[in-house]
């Protein structure tokens, strides 16, 4: 549990820089064409996250394990 919120500001400081290089007009697209929120995220928004999140998820592991 101590190692989630340790890990918690390493993820967010690799995440941040992600979401603002992020155009907002890709979401705009989306929405317009009739996407809800949840299709929006999950395929606009999480496939440019999600290399960072596994990024950091698998240091937080190998530094949680060893």
């Amino acid at each position: 549990m101590a190692l989630i919120f340790i890990s918690i500001p390493f993820v967010v400081r690799t995440v941040e820089p992600v979401l603002l290089e992020f155009e907002p007009a890709l979401e705009e697209a989306a929405s317009s064409l009739g996407a809800t929120r949840l299709q929006v995220f999950g395929k606009i928004n999480f496939p440019e996250c999600f290399p960072c999140l596994a990024d950091r998820f698998r240091a937080g592991f190998c530094q949680g394990s060893g």
